[in-house]
């Protein structure tokens, strides 16, 4: 029998800018929406069961930065997974 004493869901960097179905997306990924898609489901299944959710997401500072541009719109979180008030 398996225990399980800690859980909380992991997302990691569901940036706008890997989506190709995102307007601006300049890095976009083969298969984000499929993975995007699995992930909404997981999250909101860990919402409804009150448990925690982390959002990591990767952040350029420098001007020039080729993506991931913090404070652009293309470095946000996607929408479908994008955090609310409660998740880190």
């Amino acid at each position: 029998m398996i225990i399980i004493v800690n859980i909380a869901l992991l997302l990691i960097d569901f940036h706008n800018d890997d989506y190709s179905t995102y307007q601006d997306a300049q890095w976009a990924l083969s298969g984000t929406e499929a993975a995007a898609w699995k992930a909404a489901t997981l999250l909101t299944a860990f919402r409804q069961q009150g448990l925690p959710v982390i959002h990591v997401r990767h952040e350029f500072v420098l001007n020039d930065a080729p993506f991931f541009l913090l404070g652009s719109e293309v470095e946000k979180a996607h929408y479908s997974v994008a955090p609310i008030n409660g998740e880190l």
